[in-house]
């Protein structure tokens, strides 16, 4: 709440409508807010986007180093910042006010925790390579209603603590999803260094815009995309609730989540089981999160000026 109270402030003239959206989207998450890990690296990214804001990127660079440790995805958003930094800093003085920071904020509880143990450490990582394509994913959701429409056998098998979806196209899937992740990154990337030579370096009301659509672009296209996963797009997503076009992302967010309340824990077992109802239902959590991808990169591309609304001042 204080991040998000200081970011409205310093890029919506101190209006409530960033906490707000912030208190709005994480109720709508609902109990796994509090069952699961990830706030922890959810809040650390939130906190990356003020800090970047009030320019005080080492701090910012540390904590998304700190929400690595925690979840490794806030790892993928650390060339954004830089990227964001280098028409205005240059690579050298942006590289060096990043990386050693977010160096420090991951070994803060890494190195602890490789000084207990090494292969439990390093074991609790490399498993998530292991994974097949989770049945809430992107890639499940097409496998699942090809499996309705054409026949394509299909089912769910349990795996690292987690439902996979089996098929003759699973191994494909896998293999094209690592594919994508880096082509979606690469592509997020290309955007914030667009972005950022258009103006001469990012604005603070632009670094919220940046991590959501690297959170996105690490997310979308994996082969695991839980529930929980929300949490992560939820928080930095209440940093565009200052743009109009932001707020119509925020909507169509709250509205996947929302569905995605219906699916686990309410309806689970009938999704294990793919039945029809579930798989649409599904389809439509997932479709709505592209949307919401869509709109959070073009009120990112078009700006606070574009978008009708006074440009904050730096």
């Amino acid at each position: 709440m204080w991040a998000a109270i200081r970011l409205a402030r310093l890029t919506d003239a101190g209006r409530r409508r960033i906490p707000l959206a912030y208190i709005g989207v994480m109720a709508a998450v609902g109990p796994l807010l509090v069952l699961r890990f990830d706030l922890v690296p959810a809040v650390c990214v939130l906190l990356a986007a003020t800090l970047a804001a009030e320019d005080r990127t080492g701090l910012a660079a540390a904590a998304l180093g700190y929400g690595a440790a925690a979840k490794l995805y806030p790892g993928v958003l650390l060339p954004l910042l830089v990227l964001g930094l280098v028409p205005a800093l240059g690579w050298w003085r942006s590289l060096r006010r990043t990386v050693p920071a977010f160096l420090v904020g991951f070994a803060l509880t890494v190195v602890p925790a490789l000084a207990l143990s090494v292969k439990g450490t390093l074991g609790a990582v490399l498993y998530h390579l292991k994974r097949g394509v989770q049945i809430e994913s992107l890639w499940a959701s097409g496998i699942g209603l090809a499996h309705l429409a054409l026949g394509l056998p299909a089912r769910t098998v349990a795996g690292f603590g987690a439902y996979d979806l089996q098929s003759s196209v699973s191994g494909l899937a896998k293999a094209v999803s690592s594919a994508a992740t880096l082509a979606t990154l690469a592509a997020a990337a290309w955007l914030v260094w667009w972005r950022s030579r258009r103006a001469g370096g990012l604005g603070p009301a632009d670094w919220a815009g940046a991590f959501a659509i690297g959170v996105f672009a690490f997310v979308l296209p994996t082969r695991v995309l839980s529930p929980q996963y929300l949490v992560w797009l939820g928080a930095p997503m209440a940093g565009l609730a200052a743009r109009r076009a932001g707020r119509r992302a925020l909507w169509v967010l709250v509205a996947a989540i929302a569905i995605s309340q219906v699916i686990f824990p309410f309806r689970y077992t009938q999704l294990r089981h793919l039945v029809a109802l579930d798989v649409c239902l599904l389809a439509a959590r997932n479709l709505l999160l592209l949307v919401a991808a869509a709109l959070t990169v073009e009120a990112f591309r078009r700006g606070p000026v574009e978008d009708g609304e006074p440009e904050p001042s730096r």
